[in-house]
């Protein structure tokens, strides 16, 4: 019974928790927001070294709705710390997210085995965390002021959300994720049940991480002025 809610999880986490990101930004600063998001990844991740359900099912909605908090504000942190360079630095962090993930999936399985525990399997990954946690204790909000010398103005996600480009996003995010989820959680269950080994079957969501963390472009489909990164590309242009 445990198996069959599992993966579902990170989904129901990423569009419950993702909601309350914008929220914690503004009360405390996107930065202590995702420090919030971080300490939460961990210790969700942490508690999985408990062999028992409770704690499967507890660090897994702990861990993955800090990670959605962190997934949210990251463009935000972009926009704020280096406004002049968002679509490339957009392009490197998504790669980089995708290069991560890559070798994890892959060495999931193995892991776990070598250590003779799967609990220890899961729990392990708390240490990147906490790593991440540490190194990002040490960043400061910028100062950020409009043209006129005032603080930037709070602009509503559902004022974005109206437009065509708004719209347009958010289909791609909702299919994007649609078919990543599906693939993520099901598909090594699939392969498993069909005789390949469990090893096998975890590290084969890696060969599409794989091919999706090539940096095809530099830019981001943005609606910023065609300097930011070269020539706008023919969606953001029809998009806009």
């Amino acid at each position: 019974m445990t198996a069959s809610p599992l993966p579902t999880l990170p989904t129901l986490c990423f569009a419950a928790a993702g909601l309350t990101a914008s929220p914690m930004a503004r009360r405390f600063g996107t930065e202590r927001a995702v420090l919030v998001a971080l300490f939460a990844l961990a210790a969700g991740l942490g508690i999985r070294v408990v062999p028992a359900t409770w704690a499967l099912l507890t660090g897994t909605v702990l861990g993955m709705s800090g990670l959605a908090v962190g997934n949210v504000l990251l463009p935000a942190l972009l926009r704020a710390h280096f406004p002049q360079r968002v679509s490339v630095l957009t392009g490197v962090y998504t790669t980089v997210m995708a290069l991560g993930a890559t070798p994890a999936a892959a060495v999931a399985v193995p892991v776990a085995n070598g250590l003779d525990s799967p609990s220890l399997g899961l729990a392990v990954w708390a240490l990147p965390a906490v790593a991440a946690l540490l190194v990002w204790s040490l960043v400061r909000a910028p100062h950020v002021l409009t043209a006129g010398g005032g603080p930037a103005a709070y602009v509503s996600p559902w004022t974005m959300a109206r437009t065509r480009l708004g719209k347009l996003v958010t289909a791609y995010f909702a299919l994007q994720a649609l078919n990543c989820y599906a693939l993520v959680g099901r598909l090594p269950t699939l392969l498993s049940d069909q005789g390949m080994s469990r090893g096998a079957a975890g590290a084969m969501p890696a060969a599409p991480r794989a091919r999706a963390s090539r940096p095809r472009s530099r830019c981001s489909p943005s609606c910023g002025p065609p300097g930011d990164c070269g020539p706008r590309s023919w969606w953001s242009r029809r998009a806009c």
